[in-house]
Protein backbone atom coordinates (compact mmCIF):
# COMPACT_ATOMS: atom_id res chain seq x y z
CA UNK A 1 0.00 0.00 0.00
CA UNK A 2 1.61 3.58 -0.89
CA UNK A 3 -0.16 6.52 0.93
CA UNK A 4 -0.04 9.45 -1.53
CA UNK A 5 -0.16 12.68 -0.10
CA UNK A 6 -1.41 15.76 -2.30
CA UNK A 7 -2.79 19.24 -2.11
CA UNK A 8 -6.45 18.97 -2.64
CA UNK A 9 -7.54 21.59 -5.59
CA UNK A 10 -10.90 22.82 -7.23
CA UNK A 11 -10.40 20.77 -9.80
CA UNK A 12 -10.23 17.52 -7.22
CA UNK A 13 -13.78 18.56 -6.09
CA UNK A 14 -16.61 16.08 -6.84
CA UNK A 15 -19.31 14.50 -4.92
CA UNK A 16 -16.87 11.45 -3.44
CA UNK A 17 -14.37 13.85 -2.67
CA UNK A 18 -17.01 16.16 -0.55
CA UNK A 19 -18.28 12.66 0.94
CA UNK A 20 -14.79 11.78 2.33
CA UNK A 21 -13.67 15.12 3.37
CA UNK A 22 -17.07 15.31 5.45
CA UNK A 23 -16.80 11.91 6.70
CA UNK A 24 -13.59 13.10 7.93
CA UNK A 25 -14.50 15.97 9.78
CA UNK A 26 -17.01 13.95 11.61
CA UNK A 27 -14.58 12.09 12.92
CA UNK A 28 -12.80 15.05 14.23
CA UNK A 29 -15.80 15.43 16.68
CA UNK A 30 -15.20 17.83 19.16
CA UNK A 31 -17.36 21.04 20.70
CA UNK A 32 -17.76 22.29 17.24
CA UNK A 33 -19.81 19.79 15.24
CA UNK A 34 -18.94 19.70 11.51
CA UNK A 35 -20.77 21.69 9.17
CA UNK A 36 -21.43 19.51 6.23
CA UNK A 37 -19.94 21.09 3.40
CA UNK A 38 -21.27 20.55 -0.33
CA UNK A 39 -18.95 21.14 -3.68
CA UNK A 40 -19.43 25.06 -3.89
CA UNK A 41 -18.99 25.23 0.18
CA UNK A 42 -15.37 23.20 -0.22
CA UNK A 43 -14.12 24.97 -3.98
CA UNK A 44 -15.19 28.42 -2.20
CA UNK A 45 -12.18 27.01 0.72
CA UNK A 46 -9.79 26.27 -1.68
CA UNK A 47 -10.29 29.61 -3.63
CA UNK A 48 -8.42 31.53 -0.95
CA UNK A 49 -5.10 32.12 -1.36
CA UNK A 50 -4.05 31.27 1.61
CA UNK A 51 -5.76 28.05 2.42
CA UNK A 52 -4.30 24.77 2.04
CA UNK A 53 -5.85 21.19 2.10
CA UNK A 54 -3.64 18.20 2.25
CA UNK A 55 -5.05 14.88 1.71
CA UNK A 56 -3.87 11.44 2.25
CA UNK A 57 -5.13 8.39 -0.60
CA UNK A 58 -4.76 4.94 -0.69
CA UNK A 59 -5.32 4.56 -4.66
CA UNK A 60 -8.27 6.71 -5.06
CA UNK A 61 -9.63 6.78 -1.27
CA UNK A 62 -9.06 9.86 0.85
CA UNK A 63 -7.87 8.05 4.16
CA UNK A 64 -6.71 10.95 6.12
CA UNK A 65 -6.34 14.83 5.65
CA UNK A 66 -4.87 18.02 7.06
CA UNK A 67 -5.40 21.37 7.01
CA UNK A 68 -3.25 24.79 7.05
CA UNK A 69 -3.94 28.35 6.48
CA UNK A 70 -2.15 31.02 7.05
CA UNK A 71 -2.94 35.12 8.95
CA UNK A 72 -0.60 38.09 8.80
CA UNK A 73 -1.53 40.24 11.92
CA UNK A 74 0.54 43.26 12.29
CA UNK A 75 3.25 41.53 14.82
CA UNK A 76 3.62 38.25 12.70
CA UNK A 77 2.55 35.95 9.94
CA UNK A 78 1.52 33.06 11.52
CA UNK A 79 0.40 29.17 9.95
CA UNK A 80 -2.83 27.54 11.55
CA UNK A 81 -3.02 23.90 11.37
CA UNK A 82 -6.93 22.40 11.70
CA UNK A 83 -8.20 19.31 10.93
CA UNK A 84 -5.80 16.72 11.02
CA UNK A 85 -7.35 13.63 10.41
CA UNK A 86 -7.00 10.06 9.85
CA UNK A 87 -8.85 7.32 9.03
CA UNK A 88 -9.04 4.80 12.06
CA UNK A 89 -8.08 1.62 10.20
CA UNK A 90 -5.18 3.72 8.56
CA UNK A 91 -3.85 4.90 11.89
CA UNK A 92 -0.58 4.12 13.03
CA UNK A 93 0.99 4.19 9.89
CA UNK A 94 2.99 7.49 10.14
CA UNK A 95 0.36 9.48 7.81
CA UNK A 96 -0.78 11.90 9.88
CA UNK A 97 3.12 12.79 10.76
CA UNK A 98 3.57 13.08 6.86
CA UNK A 99 0.66 15.17 6.78
CA UNK A 100 2.13 17.64 9.40
CA UNK A 101 5.83 17.57 7.21
CA UNK A 102 4.02 18.71 4.67
CA UNK A 103 2.00 21.62 6.10
CA UNK A 104 5.28 22.38 7.71
CA UNK A 105 6.88 22.60 4.81
CA UNK A 106 4.13 24.32 3.16
CA UNK A 107 4.70 27.17 5.66
CA UNK A 108 8.30 27.00 5.15
CA UNK A 109 7.83 27.84 1.82
CA UNK A 110 5.21 30.44 2.22
CA UNK A 111 8.04 32.65 4.85
CA UNK A 112 6.16 31.53 7.86
CA UNK A 113 7.79 31.47 11.11
CA UNK A 114 5.33 30.70 13.24
CA UNK A 115 2.66 27.99 13.15
CA UNK A 116 -0.42 27.07 15.85
CA UNK A 117 -2.72 24.17 16.41
CA UNK A 118 -4.84 22.99 18.89
CA UNK A 119 -5.93 20.10 20.17
CA UNK A 120 -8.29 18.66 22.54
CA UNK A 121 -7.27 16.97 25.40
CA UNK A 122 -8.86 13.70 24.96
CA UNK A 123 -6.08 13.43 21.56
CA UNK A 124 -3.52 12.30 23.26
CA UNK A 125 -2.17 10.33 20.60
CA UNK A 126 -2.06 13.66 18.95
CA UNK A 127 -0.43 15.50 21.41
CA UNK A 128 2.30 13.21 21.13
CA UNK A 129 3.16 13.89 17.69
CA UNK A 130 2.91 17.33 17.59
CA UNK A 131 5.37 17.52 20.55
CA UNK A 132 7.56 14.85 18.80
CA UNK A 133 7.47 17.02 15.70
CA UNK A 134 8.61 20.04 17.48
CA UNK A 135 5.68 21.84 18.58
CA UNK A 136 5.33 23.18 22.26
CA UNK A 137 3.03 23.87 24.64
CA UNK A 138 1.56 27.59 24.94
CA UNK A 139 1.37 29.67 28.36
CA UNK A 140 -2.10 31.24 26.75
CA UNK A 141 -6.07 31.28 27.32
CA UNK A 142 -7.14 30.16 24.28
CA UNK A 143 -10.51 31.45 23.88
CA UNK A 144 -13.81 30.98 21.58
CA UNK A 145 -17.13 32.76 21.32
CA UNK A 146 -19.73 30.66 19.69
CA UNK A 147 -21.91 32.87 17.19
CA UNK A 148 -25.51 31.91 16.64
Amino acid sequence: MVIKINRLTQKDINPQTVKSINFLLKLLGGEMKATTLGNNDLKERLAQEDFYVFIACDGPKIVGMATIYFKRPLYKPIGWVEDVIVLPEYRGQGIAARLVRTLISTAGKKKIKVIDLTTGYQRQQAFALYKKMGFKKRKSHLMRLLLK
